[in-house]
């Protein structure tokens, strides 16, 4: 059985990075995208909504009926439908189409997402960080790998048709494998264990951190799918070397997930937090100062994917260290990231070709400043005052 635990650990992680591969294409592919459907930017940037209007309908209805149905066969599934929409996206050439299949792309990312998720938790119980921290990893490795394909496939044939097939094909392997292996079930609970520990009035922290998770994710999501395009239209980089830029981006995001793994239990999450958010405005203003060299391009989206990497998980210890980890709340958070999803590369498209090139990184500068900001009202709120609280600590697997 403990054989077949890895062997399934595995299989999600193959499909982690099938969702990395699926989520960092767009960038790369969207002059592509535009180019085949005859769209502007500012059209061309509905695919952001529409996915994620399709990530939050997906996300809602995974979590519904995952406990109700063969979580395996919902997993190879949804990879299953990840393949083929892949795998037609370069045949599109009316935009109305490719809006509707991001839309659905979208579902079936979120079901992947929460599936691959709730199933590993089930499968280890309470022994499941290490692999948890494996399966986030292994999402970064697909991100980091998609925009080196596109950029083979546009350099050897001219257009992204044989990388994004590549990328369904790929797809496909854990797709077959997991249905080999029957679906991990639903943990019953044993008794709850409960300790008292401080925290202050969560409804206000609560609103704090959903803003923050706005902040980061927006300019995460922001950033990686437009600098391709910003290096472009700044004539800094050819097609080939804007995609290496964007992996470049990937990564600098991966390896600091690596790293993330490492230093988590030696420095706290206030202390990780600050250093994430003030490294992003760093990396942002050297971007935006010098935004005519080269190298400080190349040096800077380094060094905001390797800042920005641990932002997410590191807000989510945050909040568990403060007392406001719970399942409603941690869905508020990823409601609000799928929020920035949508919102913010959305604004850029609306202004990109009017103001130029430079909103994308005014953007990115935007979404980390209001995230500095609420950052900064957490720690002043948290000083006002503290009482005990009844917290549950564990829901220990059988």
């Amino acid at each position: 059985m403990q054989t077949n635990k890895k062997k399934i650990s595995i299989i999600y992680f193959l499909g982690f990075i099938s969702l990395g591969l699926i989520s960092s294409f767009l960038g790369p592919s969207l002059p592509s995208f535009a180019e085949n459907t005859q769209s502007s930017f500012k059209q061309i940037s509905n695919l952001f909504i529409l996915s994620s209007i399709g990530y939050i309908i997906g996300s809602y209805a995974a979590g519904q009926i995952l406990n109700k149905v063969q979580g395996h066969r919902l997993l190879a599934l949804a990879l299953f439908g990840i393949a083929i929409l892949a795998a037609l996206l370069p045949l599109i050439q009316q935009l109305w189409v490719l809006v509707s299949i991001f839309l659905l792309l979208g579902v079936v990312q979120s079901v992947v997402d929460v599936s691959a998720n709730t199933l590993l938790i089930w499968l280890h119980g309470s022994a499941v960080t290490n692999y948890m921290n494996g399966l986030h990893f292994f999402f970064g490795v697909g991100t980091l790998v998609a925009p080196i394909i596109i950029a083979q496939s546009l350099r050897t044939r001219g257009n992204i048709n044989v990388g994004l097939w590549a990328i369904a094909a790929v797809i496909l392997v854990p797709a077959f494998l997991i249905l080999k292996y029957p679906s991990p079930k639903e943990p019953q609970v044993n008794q709850e264990k409960v300790i008292d520990r401080p925290q202050i009035a969560a409804t206000p922290l609560v609103i704090f951190l959903v803003i923050m998770f706005f902040g980061f994710t927006g300019a995460e999501i922001t950033f990686g799918n437009w600098i391709y395009t910003y290096s472009i239209g700044m004539n800094m980089a050819d097609p080939q070397n804007a995609a290496y830029l964007t992996s470049t981006f990937w990564g600098a995001f991966t390896l600091s997930r690596f790293l993330g793994m490492i230093l988590a239990g030696k420095i706290s999450a206030k202390q990780m937090m600050w250093i994430n958010l003030i490294g992003c405005a760093f990396s942002m203003m050297i971007l935006i100062i010098f935004h005519q060299s080269q190298t400080i391009l190349w040096v800077g989206t380094f060094s905001f994917g390797f800042f920005i990497a641990n932002s997410f998980p590191t807000a989510m210890n945050l909040a568990e260290r403060m007392g406001v980890y719970s399942a409603k709340i941690t869905s508020l958070f990823f409601i609000s990231s799928s929020i920035a999803v949508m919102v913010s590369p959305w604004v850029v498209g609306q202004f990109f070709e009017n103001i130029g090139p430079q909103v994308v990184l005014w953007a990115v500068f935007i979404n980390i400043c209001i995230a500095i900001l609420v950052n900064g009202l957490i720690q002043i709120y948290k000083r006002r005052g503290i009482a005990p609280n009844r917290v549950l600590i564990e829901n220990k697997n059988a």
